[in-house]
């Protein structure tokens, strides 16, 4: 089945409405991601512990740095997507999507494999406490895995 997809023309139409179609995702996935985070709060404060609470939210930080770090470099990539597409070139947009993803893969493990190799420096960095550092290492961990 396939799903019908509306596109979003800056060329055409009131500039307004084109910004707003096209924000609207991107703020929609920004609160998803806040809403991870404070889900994983209410839960971890409610059945487990302070300390564990804690850890989350020093977690928490470094989760969004790494998480606004590939938005900003989405936000990049659009730039160069955008030349190929304005250019009605559909073999280069195809190209330049597909060394885009690749990229955008590699890095994702990249990056978590030194998250978690460095998930201690980390947390040293964010100054967590002694009486939380463990259930931090661990928590960042898992969420850099994933």
């Amino acid at each position: 089945m396939k799903v019908p997809v509306k596109n979003v023309d800056f060329t055409k139409g009131p500039i307004v409405r084109s910004i707003i179609a096209f924000s609207l995702p991107i703020v929609m996935g920004e609160l998803l991601q806040n809403l991870y985070n404070s889900v994983d709060a209410l839960v971890v404060g409610n059945l487990v512990s302070r300390n564990a609470l804690a850890a989350v939210t020093v977690s928490g930080v470094i989760s969004n740095m790494v998480v606004n770090f590939f938005n900003g470099m989405s936000v990049g990539a659009n730039v160069v997507i955008s030349k190929a597409f304005g250019r009605g070139d559909p073999e280069e947009l195809r190209r330049r999507i597909r060394i885009t993803f690749s990229f955008a893969v590699m890095l994702g493990v990249a990056l978590s494999l030194l998250g978690i190799i460095f998930t201690p420096q980390l947390l040293q960095l964010a100054g967590v406490q002694a009486e939380y550092y463990a259930d931090a290492l661990k928590y960042l961990r898992i969420y850099l895995a994933v």
